[in-house]
């Protein structure tokens, strides 16, 4: 789990490759697992409705995840997408191999894997899976701010027989609207 200084330090070591850098505030934020977070496609990102939100069916639980977008989420994943060309339906391409059997065991992803971890090394974070941490903070972040949070995001809280995690309530949306964010994302807004 990273701390908050952590998170500014990591996020700042990440400036080079933005797209990383977006994925790491979604990671943080949303929790997503590292392989349904580097497959997103373009029509799972739902920015301009009332209410934000990626939605993707989960690799590995195969449930339908329905998880709500702060705004600060938002402005990254906006400069994301206008960095992408309009026919990619990638979010991140050059990130994953999102139409590969395993896309977490690619070149491609085993590359995105090194530069993070050697970027967070250079700040002295020295963390063995990177993006499954983002998701562990994540859990820690929500379940801190509002109990019940954090594992609704994750796809935790319902039982293992529900068919989605599609309908996140009032109090899912004005957790991830309400919970404090790191310095370091605030300064998109900018």
């Amino acid at each position: 789990i990273y701390t908050d200084p952590e998170i500014d330090r990591a996020y700042a070591s990440l400036r080079s490759w933005p797209a990383i850098q977006t994925a790491f505030v979604l990671s943080i934020n949303a929790g997503p697992r590292p392989t349904d977070l580097f497959t997103l496609q373009r029509e799972n990102v739902q920015l301009d409705a009332d209410r934000p939100y990626v939605i993707f069916e989960a690799e590995k639980t195969r449930k339908l995840q329905s998880i709500p977008l702060a705004p600060v989420t938002v402005a990254h994943l906006r400069r994301q997408l206008a960095s992408v060309p309009p026919d990619c339906p990638d979010v991140f391409p050059n990130c994953s191999v999102s139409d590969a059997v395993d896309p977490e065991r690619t070149k491609t992803a085993r590359k995105r894997n090194r530069f993070t971890k050697t970027a967070f090394k250079a700040v002295g974070i020295e963390v063995a899976k990177p993006w499954q941490a983002g998701r562990a903070t994540c859990n820690e972040r929500l379940e801190a701010f509002r109990p019940g949070v954090g594992r609704f995001v994750l796809g935790h809280a319902l039982a293992l027989n529900s068919l989605s995690y599609r309908q996140p309530d009032r109090a899912i949306f004005e957790a991830i609207n309400e919970i404090p964010q790191p310095e370091s994302f605030l300064s998109i807004l900018n």
